[in-house]
């Protein structure tokens, strides 16, 4: 029961977090940056015991892993207090202007969760819109200027939209209620993510690997929405980390390398 309380199970939810802050730290590593993400980490994993206590409390019943729930949802936001206090107090708070930007997302997101309605598409691409906040607020606080830390913003949601989309056709043709228009869309949408990187590389402030990253996804996009054979969920979460894993290495060796 604790792990159930404590911890997210879906694959999703967990590469939708630790994508924006791995890419973050490893194109603009500094201590302040690790502490942001570490703060950005605690409040992922306050999320899952929040919806718990008030999905209970919303049918008006207080179980035991209700009471888990809000011991868990505490510990989680009193370390990102905790994180998010140490970056303010030692480095430049210039880095908190992204997180209040994606603020209202967040509000969103939060509210649909109380609703008992996380699942639906609003919520999540308000999600997947809000984190990218992250990658520029550890590229602020390692240095970078603004215009290149928040193309790093717009590179998490051409990622993280599109497969949003993507998944949801999947999994709606395994429970047999796709529409065949749908695939066009989100093929279109990966397409649109692609020229939006092209359009970063032309202002010279994301790397030519990135072009290469979007377009493996959009590959991915058009041949898992032709393909007759929908994998398991378990199956298509593994496959995703490890598409998200491949983007973010190669964005991330990109701008290392200059390339």
């Amino acid at each position: 029961m604790i792990r159930a309380v404590a911890l997210p199970a879906e694959h999703g939810g967990w590469a939708l977090i630790i994508e924006p802050i791995v890419l973050g730290l490893l194109v603009a590593p500094s201590m302040i940056g690790l502490f942001i993400g570490a703060g950005s980490l605690a409040c992922f994993l306050a999320r899952h015991p929040l919806k718990v206590a008030l999905g209970d409390r919303r049918k008006r019943r207080v179980l035991k892993r209700t009471w888990l729930a809000d011991r868990f949802a505490l510990l989680y936001l009193t370390l990102a207090i905790v994180f998010f206090a140490i970056a303010i107090i030692n480095g430049d708070r210039e880095f908190l202007l992204p997180l209040l930007i994606a603020g209202p997302l967040v509000v969103v997101q939060l509210l649909y969760d109380a609703l008992g309605h996380s699942r639906a598409l609003i919520a999540e691409i308000a999600g997947a819109l809000a984190v990218g906040s992250i990658s520029t607020a550890i590229a602020l606080a390692g240095g970078w200027s603004w215009p290149t830390a928040s193309a790093l913003w717009i590179l998490i949601a051409c990622r993280h939209v599109p497969t949003i989309l993507y998944l949801r056709v999947l999994l709606r043709r395994r429970r047999g209620t796709q529409r065949a228009t749908i695939n066009g869309a989100v093929i279109a949408v990966q397409f649109l993510a692609l020229i939006a990187v092209l359009l970063l590389l032309f202002f010279r402030i994301a790397p030519a690997l990135a072009i290469f990253a979007f377009a493996i996804l959009l590959v991915r996009a058009v041949v898992g929405l032709l393909n007759q054979t929908v994998p398991a969920p378990k199956k298509l979460g593994i496959l995703e980390v490890c598409f998200g894993a491949l983007a973010v290495l190669a964005v991330s060796a990109g701008y290392r390398l200059g390339w």
